[in-house]
């Protein structure tokens, strides 16, 4: 109508719905986007546990055992119900602490050497010199000690690498490295399908975190989660991720590889550099610079590690859309696996510490301490009888 032509109102009403569609858009792609993250972190999960749950059930077993959980649970019945001793003399620790006071004594710390023609001793001397002070400043000791523990015990502990500002007044993001203990080595998942013994080629790894609604409603008010009032309504897809009616956080950690060819250049110095053959628009020797060569070419894989923190139905922290993770430093995911016996059976990789074998000593060693005590227990305090007079010119002896 003419008067819109002249109010610009029709056209005002246009831009208002366009623009309501793109937001729409944008938030709909949003949430697909979150949706394909969490699915496939989900799936990574549940490929853990279901790989590991015969070996952590075997780890909690050890664990168990080795807190004097040792008498079988219809034994011990029986022989309470009978008011018979069930005794536990637990002599595993004894074992345990010969090989983990030795660790105390030889502390074990990272050493660094230079190596290759670039190697250069005073370098290696100062980054020598900044590795120690890491370890100092994060008390290194009581995490290498704790995997230790984990480690004699049940096969398997963890040691972590974490990043945290320097000061609470810093607003420069300047920030330290600080290795990490794991109290808790059933809290860590990484990637069954590693085959390196420091998991450096691991693909994905969780450290997983149980709260209650209340803690988790203060540390994230503006969550999802949060203002739910019930457990039941959301998560219980993924029974893992609601165990006992807590909620389960987790940091996420994810290796995204991309290929990418490299190209060796001998410059006119006779200086050889490394670019990206994408970096060079053109590799016909007529575009290059004058004196530069190309002497040889090769495919890499780049690997980038991304941090995620997540529940089963949202990304907590993580990317600025929290979409996704953010990048982390290096190239590799910052937890490092400290193993015992490795044993591969038929594919199968199991892990055991001291206690696994020796279950069966320590079981037959307190049947015989409980038969002893109860013997004793149930002998008369005049075992010996004799009729009068028999022991006439004995009586010293007896």
């Amino acid at each position: 109508m003419p008067h819109d032509d002249k109010t610009g109102r029709g056209y005002q009403i246009v831009v208002d719905v366009a623009e309501g569609a793109g937001a729409q858009d944008e938030e709909t792609r949003r949430q697909e986007e979150v949706r394909d993250f969490l699915t496939l972190a989900q799936e990574r999960f549940k490929t853990i546990v279901d790989a590991e749950s015969v070996l952590r059930q075997h780890m909690l077993e050890d664990l168990q055992f080795r807190a004097s959980e040792q008498w079988p649970d219809n034994v011990k019945a029986m022989r309470e119900q009978d008011n018979r001793p069930c005794l536990t003399v637990n002599r595993l620790p004894t074992f345990i602490r010969q090989v983990t006071n030795n660790q105390r004594v030889s502390r074990p710390a990272i050493e660094v050497s230079p190596t290759g023609d670039d190697g250069n001793e005073e370098v290696a001397e100062v980054i020598q010199g900044i590795v120690r002070h890491i370890e100092t400043k994060s008390d290194a000791d009581v995490a290498y000690t704790t995997a230790g523990e984990h480690q004699c015990t049940m096969g398997r502990g963890y040691v972590r690498i974490v990043t945290d500002y320097v000061d609470d007044d810093d607003f420069a993001m300047n920030q330290e490295i600080k290795i990490a203990r794991v109290p808790n080595p059933f809290s860590v998942y990484m990637d069954p399908n590693c085959q390196k013994p420091d998991g450096s080629d691991a693909r994905y790894a969780f450290v997983v975190e149980d709260i209650p609604l209340a803690e988790y409603q203060f540390r994230y008010p503006d969550s999802e989660l949060a203002g739910l009032s019930e457990f039941t309504s959301v998560g219980n897809a993924e029974q893992e991720w609601m165990p006992e009616g807590n909620i389960r956080i987790a940091e996420y950690f994810y290796v995204e590889e991309t290929k990418e060819l490299m190209v060796l250049l001998m410059l006119p110095d006779g200086r050889q550099v490394r670019e990206p053959k994408s970096s060079l628009g053109s590799t016909d020797a007529k575009m290059l610079p004058a004196g530069v060569t190309i002497v040889a070419e090769r495919e890499i894989t780049t690997r980038t590690v991304r941090w995620a923190l997540i529940n089963a139905v949202e990304v907590l922290e993580g990317n600025e859309e929290l979409t996704g993770g953010m990048e982390w430093p290096g190239k590799y995911i910052p937890i490092v696996p400290v193993t015992g016996d490795e044993i591969n059976i038929n594919g199968v990789i199991d892990y055991r510490g001291i206690v696994r074998d020796a279950k069966d000593p320590q079981r037959m060693y307190n049947y015989w301490v409980s038969a002893q005590t109860e013997m004793i227990a149930l002998a008369p305090r005049a075992p010996f009888i004799a009729a009068e007079g028999q022991m006439e010119g004995h009586e010293a002896k007896w």
